[in-house]
């Protein structure tokens, strides 16, 4: 998958994780600003919730049947359920990055 713009990766498979992540069997990625390549400015997903929806969808059609996860400031997209108590508890954690995640490969 090439984007064209530099991502800010804050956590893959270190950090402080829920138990049930998948972020220590490496199908997760936290990231928190981008940047057209070239550039020198950062993005902040934090300050620019739109710029972090936009993204969730960009990622959610470059990995298609891939997505897992993808948790932002505005935006939640979980294959599976979620309880209200869920997605309360990961709008609070995820207003400053965006959260992806793809299943194992088959």
């Amino acid at each position: 998958m090439h984007l064209n713009i530099d991502l800010y990766v804050n956590a893959t498979t270190n950090g402080r994780h829920d138990p049930n992540s998948v972020h220590p069997c490496g199908q997760a990625a936290d990231i928190s600003r981008w940047r057209p390549v070239g550039e020198t400015q950062w993005h902040f997903f934090k300050n620019d919730p739109e710029t972090a929806t936009d993204f969730e969808s960009i990622m959610a059609e470059e990995l298609g049947p891939s997505l897992h996860e993808a948790y932002g400031p505005d935006w939640l997209y979980h294959l599976h359920g979620m309880t209200a108590d869920d997605v309360t508890e990961l709008y609070a954690t995820h207003q400053d990055h965006v959260h992806i995640s793809v299943l194992p490969e088959r």
